[in-house]
């Protein structure tokens, strides 16, 4: 149990009441592992993770986990820092989403932080099958070198569900678009302050953009 009393610098922006809701983060990588952290330290308590990888020593630069973390489940490691930093016991799933899908059907935010477009289609069309009936909004975070992009999805809207479905579908995709083997701690830490920002959107009903990018070789917000 945290005391709220702790959050008294962002009460006028959010009071974790507010973000008394499930969160689901599909990908424990550069996105999943700092929007848990940025979450869980803005007041979430409802967090799951779900992934099926270890902690590698090429992780450790530009994600949340330490070297002595290595070989450890990325999702047993994230629990063990979370709970450390902020005290907040979040959920740890050990596999893929298509087969944990009934573990996270209650969620409200869904956030996906995976490796590949392929892997993200059919994230998407699993959720078209048996859409969430609480889901208010679904991330789609990605990005490669200095570059980053954060697709959001009210499904509630038909026309972002629908605009949503014809990009991820689309085979062609420029190339800085895709999630890359380059990562850069900037860039992993930027992404998971911006998931942070969604997430208090929703709470608090206001509008967000439904495309973001970020370009860090230019610092150039479009």
């Amino acid at each position: 149990m945290l005391d709220d009393t702790i959050f008294l610098r962002q009460l006028g922006i959010v009071h974790p009441q507010e973000l008394d809701f499930p969160i689901t983060i599909i990908g424990a990588g550069g996105i999943g592992s700092w929007a848990t952290l940025a979450l869980a330290k803005m007041g979430c308590r409802n967090i799951s993770v779900l992934d099926f990888d270890k902690v590698e020593l090429k992780n450790t630069p530009s994600q949340i986990y330490t070297l002595l973390q290595k070989g450890k489940s990325k999702v047993d490691a994230l629990a063990e820092t979370v709970k450390q930093l902020t005290n907040v016991e979040i959920n740890p799933i050990k596999g893929r989403f298509q087969d944990e899908y009934s573990k996270i059907i209650n969620s409200e935010v869904i956030i996906c932080g995976v490796d590949s477009l392929d892997e993200r289609r059919s994230i998407w069309e699993k959720i078209m099958d048996e859409l969430p009936p609480h889901l208010r909004l679904y991330v789609d975070a990605r990005m490669g070198g200095e570059f980053l992009r954060i697709l959001t999805v009210n499904p509630t809207i038909t026309d972002s569900f629908a605009k949503y479905t014809k990009s991820i579908m689309t085979k062609s995709t420029p190339h800085r678009e895709e999630c890359t083997a380059r990562s850069i701690v900037y860039n992993t830490f930027i992404c998971g302050g911006l998931i942070a920002s969604l997430v208090k959107k929703i709470a608090k009903g206001e509008q967000m953009k439904a495309n973001i990018n970020f370009d860090f070789s230019v610092l150039a917000l479009f």
